[in-house]
């Protein structure tokens, strides 16, 4: 007999309500995404987007319901529960977001030394892994037109460590 393993949504909001002061952001918002699929969020100038990212990254609280990442409850108390939750995002920016005193070396190590579970020899092999990806997105880009540039970026960058990635891209 095949038994089809169920695995939770990779991201759940329930009722999700923001609000700051008297500005109400958000209002009873639901939405769930699961494994695979590509999502992505529109909408005008100062309409919650990035209020919207920041909570689904546990920056910040909504003011009330529950989100959920890999049937986690993001705002469990339990500081083990959230490391091991924030250990599985990643955050791509538009324009990099890198450290300006770092080599390009070092700004890659750096999220693998914070997880604190891997030595010096394996964080070297990572990084040499994850610049041999950079050289070949440098060459598939230098063919495509600048829009589909930060497409394949992020089709790269979908491949590493993370399991969901919030990306905030202007095209």
């Amino acid at each position: 007999m095949n038994a089809t393993r169920h695995l939770p949504p990779v991201l759940e909001l329930i009722d999700i309500s923001t609000r700051f002061g008297q500005q109400q952001i958000h209002s009873h918002l639901n939405l769930q995404i699961d494994s695979g699929q590509i999502v992505g969020l529109l909408g005008g100038s100062g309409s919650g987007k990035t209020t919207l990212l920041r909570e689904m990254l546990g920056l910040l609280p909504p003011t009330s319901g529950v989100i959920r990442l890999f049937g986690e409850d993001l705002n469990n108390p339990d500081p083990a529960v959230q490391r091991a939750l924030k250990r599985r995002l990643g955050m791509l920016f538009q324009h990099g977001a890198l450290f300006s005193a770092l080599s390009v070396y070092d700004n890659i190590a750096f999220p693998l030394r914070e997880l604190k579970c891997l030595d010096e020899d394996w964080i070297r092999r990572l990084v040499m892994l994850k610049l041999s990806l950079l050289v070949i997105v440098v060459v598939a880009v230098s063919f495509l037109a600048i829009g589909s540039s930060v497409v394949v970026t992020l089709a790269m960058f979908l491949k590493s460590v993370p399991l969901l990635i919030s990306a905030w891209v202007t095209l």
